[in-house]
């Protein structure tokens, strides 16, 4: 996989799901934005775990896969499909043993899947940078621990938040790094910190930044008609 794959092309939420969760009058402009935030980023996970899953099931096994996560919940199919750069050829290539030398139904296989996730409680977390952060020759991807946190007996740490308020907002274009996250991880309520982090995928910042931003103006301008 090159390192041009490794981003994920913009692609806009349905509008009617946006419509239906947005209605309530009850939710503050940084709740809206955290929620397109949050939607935005699971879909383009779930878009490239399907992307990817194309190089070792076909089609019809795909539509199976698709068919059993949908009887899931949806934190769970993000989570189980969220799965680290390192990590996702041995997954994917486990998929497709279980599939077609084991025998396993794609229903089956991903069942092993989400409840090895569920097993080790994993987690999504953002990390934003304006660094371009690069995967080594053998695939480890991840964002490496560079400040001193006195919280921890100033050992370094990377940061990490679920929130779209909470991403550092550089005026120079970067990127929004989905990494994997650990029930270890410790936490302010706002963000959390790691000694290093796993990168899943990353997004271009602006992309992100411009879809939440304009996305929500469009809400706001409805809601007054």
């Amino acid at each position: 996989m090159g390192i041009d794959n490794l981003s994920v092309s913009h692609k806009p939420l349905k509008e009617e799901k946006l419509d239906s969760a947005l209605k309530s009058s009850e939710m503050s402009p940084e709740e809206i934005a955290d929620f397109l935030f949050d939607q935005y980023m699971k879909q383009h996970l779930l878009d490239k775990f399907f992307e990817d899953l194309e190089d070792y099931l076909d089609t019809s096994q795909i539509e199976e896969v698709r068919a059993s996560l949908a009887s899931y919940k949806d934190d769970e199919v993000t989570i189980a499909t969220a799965i680290p750069n390192e990590l996702r050829e041995k997954n994917f290539q486990r998929l497709h043993d279980e599939v077609t030398k084991e025998g396993k139904t794609p229903a089956e296989a991903i069942k092993r899947l989400v409840e090895a996730s569920n097993r080790y409680n994993f987690g999504i977390g953002y990390h934003t940078s304006p660094i371009d952060i690069r995967p080594t020759a053998n695939g480890v991807w991840n964002i490496k621990a560079t400040e001193q946190d006195h919280r921890d007996g100033d050992l370094a740490r990377a940061y990490y938040s679920s929130k779209f308020r909470h991403l550092y907002k550089a005026k120079n274009d970067g990127y929004i790094y989905a990494v994997r996250t650990s029930p270890e991880d410790k936490t302010d309520g706002n963000w959390s910190r790691s000694s290093s982090l796993s990168i899943i995928m990353r997004v271009p910042f602006r992309e992100v930044h411009d879809y939440v931003v304009q996305t929500a103006k469009k809400m706001k301008k409805t809601a007054k008609k």
